[in-house]
């Protein structure tokens, strides 16, 4: 049983045949299914682009299965993630996302399958990524994995009843954002969880990367990381929606090692604290958030 894969993509057919060659690279690809959703064109400029990603993604060959989805409108990142992963999750009890700019280890796709039989009675454990923030782990620390309270975007995977549980619409934030309690708590994973939620509700970001956080946070969960990045990221260039060219906060490089899994595993506060400190905000954007969206340094 191995996880199917979801893969999104948009206007960037170099991009996404660097990640598929690298999911190749992994044995487990020869066994997995590939689903392939590509968003339609948002403007007149980029038919040619989604066209080119779209001859390719017929051609692809090596997986045990591959099924796509060409949507004919520009839904979104955001809400061309919420519908492929509820659409394959109703097929299967478990899922690897990726989006078209990333490229994995040999071993990718094999830590992402043990880890998700491994921790699927785990309640703690909400997803699982093979990407890690650039930060230091302590020499010290025992174990090859680790949990921080963020959900993450890259290279991740869950299963249908922790999917099930994100409320997309937020529909507790009035009460939330009240709660300086509750929001410091959000905030463990760092500072700048609140401003991307509070943005989301007033309809500035479209980010279904900030709910899948808030939902960690509401059944106090956690995503499972190795401590050496098997993902590593080709976006910074520009070429994405979501980050402008030279957006270093993601870099790192892919480290294949042996990754042994733990239920031992436990939140480590000192880790926290580096990961907030890698996110912490500067004064100007914490001013600009207080004066556009009233969110409190």
């Amino acid at each position: 049983m191995y996880a199917p894969i979801a893969l999104f993509c948009y206007n960037r057919p170099d991009h996404l045949r660097k990640t598929v060659e690298s999911l190749l690279g992994c044995p487990e690809a020869a066994f997995s299914t590939l689903y392939v959703y590509s968003d339609g064109p948002k403007t007149e400029a980029d038919e040619p682009l989604v066209a080119a990603v779209r001859d390719y993604v017929r051609s692809i060959r090596g997986f045990d299965q591959v099924r796509y989805d060409f949507c004919d409108t520009n839904r979104g990142l955001g809400a061309s993630v919420i519908r492929g992963v509820t659409q394959v999750l109703k097929h299967h009890d478990r899922i690897v996302v990726m989006e078209d700019d990333l490229l994995c280890t040999r071993d990718y796709l094999r830590f992402m399958n043990e880890a998700l039989e491994f921790y699927r009675q785990d309640v703690r454990v909400f997803s699982v990524s093979g990407y890690l923030y650039p930060i230091d782990i302590p020499t010290d620390y025992p174990h090859d994995v680790l949990l921080l309270a963020r959900g993450c975007s890259y290279g991740w995977g869950t299963w249908p009843d922790r999917w099930a549980k994100a409320d997309w619409k937020v529909s507790d934030f009035r009460e939330f954002s009240k709660n300086p309690a509750a929001i410091r708590e959000f905030n463990r994973g760092g500072e700048d969880l609140f401003p991307m939620l509070k943005k989301q509700q007033a309809g500035v970001l479209n980010s279904w990367a900030i709910r899948w956080s808030y939902a960690h946070y509401k059944n106090q969960a956690y995503n499972l990381h190795p401590i050496a990045s098997k993902l590593e990221s080709t976006g910074m260039d520009g070429s994405g929606t979501n980050f402008g060219r030279g957006t270093h906060r993601w870099d790192v490089s892919r480290i294949e090692r042996p990754t042994f899994l733990t239920r031992a595993v436990t939140p480590d506060e000192g880790i926290h604290q580096r990961l907030r400190e890698h996110f912490r905000l500067s004064w100007i954007r914490k001013i600009i958030n207080f004066v556009r969206f009233g969110v409190r340094p």
